[in-house]
């Protein structure tokens, strides 16, 4: 019986870590601060805050309890929708955050092109979803 609450407190302490890690680098790479700028909605920084606890801990809730959510087909259109937002702006804002966007744009002279490159990066990165999603 007290192994079995070690253990038990061992992984919830392991998970709030790597959860707390998770959050840190999202918000140290300012993604939440990119898209309110973005969208001029500074005024709904406690609602974002709000959104991003909620996510987090439904899909904690999800996953380790294995619920089944009997999605629909447009439901998991708009899942993965915006799963694709959330991980372009977090590729787009982990990238502007090291500043390599810049390098490559100035180093290759591609001023005009790179909304074309993000969007193919975007492209590519569907269709490698897709074939994984056939194939396995």
């Amino acid at each position: 019986m007290i192994n079995t609450l070690i253990l038990i407190f061992i992984g919830i302490s392991a998970g709030m870590a790597v959860s707390a890690g998770v959050f840190g680098f999202i918000v140290a790479i300012g993604i939440i601060n990119r898209l309110m700028a973005a969208t001029d909605t500074a005024k709904l920084a406690l609602l974002y805050e709000d959104m991003i606890t909620t996510g987090a801990v439904l899909g904690n809730i999800v996953y380790i309890f294995s619920v089944d959510t009997h999605l629909t087909i447009i439901g998991l259109m708009l899942y993965g929708l915006f799963f694709g937002f959330f991980h372009g702006a977090l590729a787009v804002s982990l990238a502007e955050a090291i500043k390599i966007m810049p390098v490559v744009e100035k180093r290759f002279s591609l001023g005009r092109a790179m909304p074309y490159i993000i969007m193919m990066f975007a492209v590519g990165k569907a269709l490698g979803s897709l074939y994984y999603l056939w194939n396995y």
